[in-house]
């Protein structure tokens, strides 16, 4: 187009030898050409002016369209990291509760721990406590263990001094027997008997006596041996007589209570008592038993 425009004043030059009369150029017609020329110049350059225009605003529609991906892009990766700072602020809260609970966690174990070992430190106090009792323990047992077997010999002593008094009453009976059958009586003519001697007491010629004479009304006899040592006494009667084991006999000295004393041991005709109220050393070989 600008190669039209500037053909078309060299044409008009060249006309102008042809006019047969030099005239003074028309102004009109520079203008217009010139005009023309500008208009044409404009138009180009607007042209070129829109084409560029047109390429810029291509540009930067495809540009705004990659910004506007790229927004969209980077929105979602800010949402994206919002919700995952959300998230990790809430992970980080929780793991903070749980550090908390963990460290009063910590406290109330250690506190507990420290209970035990007190708890601990106390039961080996005890424990060596008892063991020392038991140590006493096991000497008094053994004390006591030689103490029992100590007992039960006097015992087994006692209990066959019993039966050899339990023979000698028998004896002493069968020949009061045989004194009736003489027409002798056992006040008149008491039978003197050598002493038998039963622990720490002797029954002789006075207690025989007193065994033999004939029983006082309500079931009567009298105290055949006395063993302070062992806290118990040797009456006249037994099972013959009716008596019973865990009966309590009354005690009489000269026709006054003294005392009593419960049936542990029966035989036939004698039996052992063991003496109440804590009155050993009280009684006397003689002394009248009543039920």
């Amino acid at each position: 187009m600008m190669e039209g425009a500037e053909q078309l004043p060299s044409s008009k030059v060249e006309a102008k030898p042809e006019v047969k009369t030099p005239k003074r150029p028309n102004v009109v017609v520079i203008l217009t050409s010139v005009g023309t020329v500008l208009f044409l110049v404009l138009s180009v350059w607007f042209y070129v002016a829109k084409e560029e225009e047109r390429d810029k605003r291509i540009t930067t529609e495809k540009k705004l369209e990659q910004t506007l991906v790229a927004k969209r892009v980077v929105d979602q990766n800010l949402k994206e990291s919002t919700e995952n700072n959300e998230k990790l602020t809430s992970q980080v809260q929780d793991l903070e509760n749980q550090a908390a609970t963990l460290q009063e966690n910590i406290v109330q174990v250690t506190k507990e721990k420290e209970q035990v070992v007190k708890a601990a430190e106390a039961k080996n106090a005890k424990i060596t406590e008892i063991s020392g009792l038991l140590e006493s323990e096991k000497s008094e047992k053994v004390a006591l263990a030689q103490e029992l077997e100590s007992v039960k010999a006097d015992y087994e002593e006692t209990q066959k001094k019993l039966a050899s008094l339990q023979g000698e009453k028998e004896q002493l009976e069968t020949q009061l027997k045989e004194a009736k059958s003489q027409g002798q009586t056992a006040a008149t003519q008491p039978q003197a008997q050598p002493a038998v001697d039963l622990g720490k007491v002797s029954v002789g010629k006075p207690i025989v006596s007193q065994m033999l004479s004939p029983e006082l009304p309500g079931k009567m006899g009298r105290i055949l041996v006395v063993n302070d040592e062992f806290n118990f006494v040797v009456v006249s009667f037994g099972k013959n007589d009716g008596l019973k084991g865990g009966e309590v006999l009354s005690i009489y000295r000269e026709g006054k209570s003294i005392g009593k004393v419960q049936v542990e041991k029966l035989y036939d005709a004698i039996s052992a008592a063991t003496i109440l109220d804590g009155k050993a050393g009280v009684y006397k070989e003689g002394d009248t038993v009543k039920l």
